[in-house]
């Protein structure tokens, strides 16, 4: 995108009990995976194939489809009147209102008198109305207060689908989550579990990638050593074993230093 590669031979086949917590520094391409998910850019290679059955909701951090006219249980109603549950029962746009703090008052309050935070809120729960199969949450806890994620893990825990969530929160991505994509690079590693299993098998892994550098870099001075030793000789055989020597260690795929 903008001709810089973000993210590089991507393969994966999303579980239906996954709950997927996408990480990274800024600028990695999280928030442009999202939107490629829900079909609101193309990939610039590669495809994404999605089951018949599938059924995208997506919470994204852009809320300029708001309109400020439009009073809250309006917004709610324009998306459905009512979800129905697991066990069949229905539950009406008021009702999901009122679970999600907006009251009967609230509910028809303008979005436009509504704070920053309350909107966030609003746009959550319409999101949440679709009845989705497949939950797309782009940094879900940002402006949300503590109530507010409350009712959302809460609802998150009965969700029977797939959630896929960007977000740097690490006490949201321990509950909600159970697996980790890590965007780091141009590449993306998965790994098993939440975000506090990720920082532990990551720990091990960047442990092991810096011994092997540290070995590699000991053998290298090892035989950059021998070749000096044998042009230190000046005779033709030792010369000609240090010129095999540098060509073999010319051929070394020398490792970077892993980040710290």
């Amino acid at each position: 995108f903008d001709n810089k590669v973000l993210i590089d031979d991507l393969d994966y086949t999303i579980a239906r009990t996954d709950r997927i917590g996408i990480i990274g520094k800024n600028g990695m391409g999280k928030s442009t995976l999202i939107k490629i998910l829900n079909g609101e850019i193309l990939p610039d290679s590669g495809h994404i194939e999605i089951g018949e059955t599938v059924k995208i909701g997506c919470f994204s951090q852009d809320d300029s489809h708001m309109h400020p006219d439009m009073r809250a249980i309006d917004y709610v109603k324009e998306e459905s009147d009512y979800i129905t549950t697991a066990d069949g029962t229905k539950i009406t746009a008021s009702q999901m209102c009122e679970k999600f703090l907006f009251n009967s008052t609230m509910q028809y309050s303008f979005i436009g008198n509504l704070s920053g935070g309350e909107r966030r809120r609003l746009h959550l729960l319409r999101t949440l109305m679709l009845a989705p199969n497949v939950l797309l949450l782009d940094e879900p806890t940002n402006d949300l207060d503590i109530a507010t994620l409350n009712i959302l893990e809460d609802y998150l825990d009965e969700f029977n689908g797939i959630v896929i969530t960007v977000s740097h929160d690490r006490y949201f991505l321990d509950q909600v989550v159970n697996r980790i994509f890590e965007i780091h690079n141009k590449k993306l590693k998965t790994y098993n579990g939440n975000y506090s299993d990720f920082i532990k098998a990551s720990a091990i892994e960047k442990e092991l990638e810096l011994k092997k550098f540290e070995d590699q870099q000991k053998d290298i001075k090892k035989q950059e050593e021998s070749i000096e030793r044998l042009k230190a000789f000046g005779r033709e055989k030792h010369l000609k074993r240090a010129r095999s020597k540098e060509k073999a260690l010319a051929k070394v795929d020398v490792l970077d230093k892993p980040e710290a």
